[in-house]
């Protein structure tokens, strides 16, 4: 499963920070500069696998299990807070 973005959401740049809001702004979630560039690839059309290469190519000096761990805490957390799409 490619993660998707849920539609109907609302996002917002201000600095480096995105504020995602649901339509009736009920819900607010800020995202940091790693986790907007993780979100801005949930198109559905990325891999974890790709979003992870991506990831890897952008910050070379990290090491690679730590780049997997930030990027699937990331994803939970998008799922846990209903962001992204449910594909059974």
């Amino acid at each position: 499963m490619n993660p998707k973005k849920r539609t109907g959401l609302n996002e917002k740049i201000i600095g480096r920070e995105c504020y995602i809001t649901t339509m009736d702004g009920s819900s607010l979630t800020v995202l940091n500069p790693t986790a907007l560039l993780i979100w801005s690839l949930c198109d559905g059309e990325h891999s974890m696998s790709e979003i992870q290469a991506i990831l890897a190519e952008l910050y070379p000096d990290q090491a690679a299990d730590r780049l997997q761990t930030d990027m699937e805490r990331s994803l939970d957390d998008f799922r846990a807070r209903g962001l992204l799409e449910h594909i059974t």
